[in-house]
C-alpha cells in the first residue's frame, strides 16, 4: 500500500460528527480533498499497447509534508492529547453549572432520534436535571 492510500484510509477512518446532519460535508471528506489535491495519485500515459500507470515521486518537502499529516491523522485517531492533557473535573463540572456539558451530549443525542424540547421549555429556558 503506497503512503498516499495510507494516507487517505486514515483520513476516511475518522468517525462521523455526530452534530452536523448527515450527508453534509465531514471533516474526513475535507481532509480528503486536501490529500489528492496535495498528493495526486498518479499519471497515466497511452501508448499502442495501452494506459501505463506510473506513480508519482515526491520531493523532499512533499515526503515530510506526508510524514507529518500521517502522524498527525494517528495522533488523532489514538486520541493522544486527551491522555497527554487529562481534562479535570473542574473542567468537565463547573461550578456554576455541573451539569452544562451533560445537557449537552443529551441534547445531541436526542437530535440524533428526531427529539427536541418541548416549547414550555425553550420559552421558558427550563434547564432540567440533564
Amino acid at each position: 500500500m503506497s503512503r498516499t492510500t495510507h494516507l487517505l484510509s486514515l483520513a476516511r477512518s475518522l468517525p462521523a460528527s455526530p452534530i452536523r446532519a448527515p450527508g453534509t460535508p465531514q471533516l474526513s471528506d475535507a481532509l480528503e480533498k486536501i490529500i489528492t489535491r496535495t498528493f495526486p495519485a498518479s499519471s497515466t500515459s497511452t501508448t499502442a499497447a495501452g494506459g501505463v500507470t506510473t506513480e508519482r515521486v515526491l520531493g523532499p518537502s512533499e515526503e515530510k509534508a506526508m510524514e507529518r499529516m500521517i502522524a498527525s491523522l494517528e495522533r488523532i485517531k489514538a486520541n493522544d492529547s486527551l491522555r497527554q492533557y487529562p481534562l479535570s473535573d473542574l473542567t468537565v463540572r463547573p461550578a456554576h453549572d455541573p451539569l452544562y456539558y451533560k445537557r449537552i451530549l443529551d441534547g445531541v443525542a436526542r437530535s440524533q432520534r428526531g427529539e427536541g424540547r418541548s416549547w414550555w421549555r425553550r420559552f421558558f429556558q427550563v434547564k432540567g436535571e440533564a
